[in-house]
């Protein structure tokens, strides 16, 4: 059996190395984290991931999204509880500041997005995390817009941007609802 060197470059497998600028929004709350994620698991419903991967067609990527009801039209495939894990190294006594990360989003809104560039697969679904803020009284939102997934200068097209940007448009809506609610019954 002869052997084949493989001495030779192989460009076809050399690594690439690209920078990006992604743009993050931070909002914040005044009200405690766990209220913060209340609002969010409310706006946020729980996708049945096991009833998406046994879809057998579109309709029923449909209605499994559907089914969620969702009132913020994103659905939730995970989440870390950061704080959850991080506790058992937290000495006794110290206070820990809580994290948890939220991946989400809708197969229907990203659809158009992911056939004309599937590599925005990388940043979809989308992300977010709620911290704890040492007050304990408030509570700041940290989330990547999606339209920062364009790279300026490279010709995505029209399409792609609107999609993307329809997407944000729900992402800030969703940012907004999380806000506590006055009490507007009251009367002056």
């Amino acid at each position: 059996m002869s052997q084949q060197s493989t001495d030779g470059p192989r460009p076809d497998c050399e690594p690439m190395t690209t920078s990006a600028t992604v743009s993050k929004l931070t909002h914040y709350y005044d009200d405690t984290y766990d209220a913060v994620i209340g609002r969010l698991r409310a706006q946020v419903p729980q996708l049945d991931t096991l009833r998406m991967r046994a879809a057998t067609s579109s309709q029923d990527i449909i209605r499994v999204v559907e089914d969620a009801k969702s009132p913020s039209g994103f659905v939730l495939f995970a989440e870390y509880n950061h704080a959850g894990w991080m506790r058992h190294f937290t000495p006794r006594g110290e206070i820990l500041q809580r994290a948890h990360r939220f991946t989400f989003g809708n197969p229907l809104y990203a659809l158009p997005v992911l056939q004309q560039r599937i590599d925005v697969a990388l940043h979809i679904p989308l992300d977010c995390c709620i911290v704890e803020e040492s007050d304990k009284n408030r509570t700041k939102l940290i989330v990547t817009l999606p339209t920062s997934f364009i790279e300026i200068d490279s010709g995505d097209s029209d399409g792609v941007r609107a999609a993307l940007a329809e997407i944000e448009q729900k992402m800030l809506a969703l940012v907004q609802s999380l806000a506590p609610q006055s009490d507007t019954s009251k009367e002056d």
